[in-house]
């Protein structure tokens, strides 16, 4: 009878745990399921050059082959082109960017007096430092280097940050337009599920030995900010 009475209890205890994994399953499942959007016919523009369009939790993420992606005020060549179109007050500040390690070359020496080891910034070493530009305006800042190799690109966008909408972009886009009229312009159509499930949308453009970024961050169906980043 006491041999009956394990058996059962452990046999209660073993269905117990098979119903929480069961509803941990399903429930995971649920989940997996809100989390998923189908892009399948979410139709990108052909000038977009879309490799790739998925998504990745609330984030729309695009791969392209358009060079337009890389320079998103148009090809600046002269230094005055940094300033051309944007918003009176806007300011441009030189400062040396340090593309290898993002740091000043440093050396170490002795102190005549102290003779105790010092840290300084080698300013004659210049291998490292290339000359950039702050453009800022308000709240919003965006750093330029000048590509002055072999390829001469022109000015290239290091990073940038945008939420005034005086800022406008080549293509038209500016902090302030609704979701629906950004995705429009990438896009053929719109869903309303993506509507619903996209807060930030990733426009990606690998390039030879790197690649560029921009990151538009949505909040309540309005492009809040804008983002450049360069790797």
């Amino acid at each position: 009878m006491l041999q009956d009475k394990w058996i059962s209890k452990a046999i209660g205890l073993l269905y117990l745990v098979l119903f929480q994994i069961s509803g941990f399953l399903l429930s995971s499942s649920l989940a997996q399921d809100k989390n998923t959007v189908d892009t399948s016919s979410f139709l990108p523009r052909d000038f977009l050059k879309a490799h790739d369009v998925k998504m990745l939790d609330d984030t729309l993420f695009i791969e392209v082959d358009n060079w337009d992606f890389f320079y998103p005020f148009g090809n600046l060549r002269r230094y005055q082109d940094i300033k051309k179109g944007q918003p009176q007050n806007t300011v441009i500040e030189k400062f040396i960017w340090y593309p290898y390690n993002g740091v000043p070359h440093k050396v170490f020496e002795t102190d005549p007096v102290t003779h105790q080891l010092m840290e300084r910034i080698d300013t004659t070493d210049t291998t490292d430092q290339v000359q950039a530009f702050r453009m800022s305006y308000k709240e919003s800042s965006i750093e330029y280097f000048d590509d002055d190799s072999e390829d001469n690109m022109g000015y290239i966008i290091l990073n940038g940050r945008i939420v005034n909408d005086s800022i406008v972009l080549h293509s038209g886009v500016k902090v302030g337009m609704s979701k629906r009229k950004f995705l429009l312009k990438y896009f053929k159509n719109v869903t309303n599920e993506i509507l619903e499930n996209v807060n930030v949308v990733e426009i990606f453009f690998p390039e030879d030995g790197g690649s560029f970024s921009h990151f538009y961050n949505f909040q309540n169906g309005i492009l809040k900010a804008i983002y450049f980043r360069i790797e």
